[in-house]
């Protein structure tokens, strides 16, 4: 495997961020190709699993596969997560947006999407 290939998930999570992100970077740059470039603060393939982490107050989703392995390992088939306490990750979003975490990373906590 070269360098310069990446895993085809990654194509995936990376789509995601772009579909969640409200100005897309590259267009700008096309209009106004004098504005100084920057770069988001939270890379388009870490954004569907952030955005995921803003909503439910975990990264991953439970799925029925990660179900089944938690219950081949003997443990409880939901994770005490948010998905088991949901008022847990409306605290955990206020404790969030006290940080200012969302506007860090250019989040609209009310769209549930990226500026940029």
């Amino acid at each position: 495997m070269s360098t310069d290939k990446h895993p085809k998930s990654w194509d995936k999570l990376i789509d995601g961020g772009k579909k969640n992100t409200t100005h897309k970077i590259e267009e700008e740059i096309e209009i106004y190709p004098w504005r100084k470039s920057f770069m988001s603060t939270a890379p388009d393939v870490a954004k569907p699993s952030l955005k995921r982490d803003f909503e439910l107050g975990l990264v991953y989703p439970i799925t029925e596969q990660v179900m089944g392995a938690r219950k081949a390992c003997h443990l409880d088939p939901m994770p005490p997560t948010a998905h088991k306490f949901p008022e847990m990750a409306d605290k955990k979003r206020a404790i969030l947006d006290d940080m200012g975490t969302g506007k860090k990373l250019a989040f609209d906590t009310k769209k549930r999407v990226y500026d940029y």
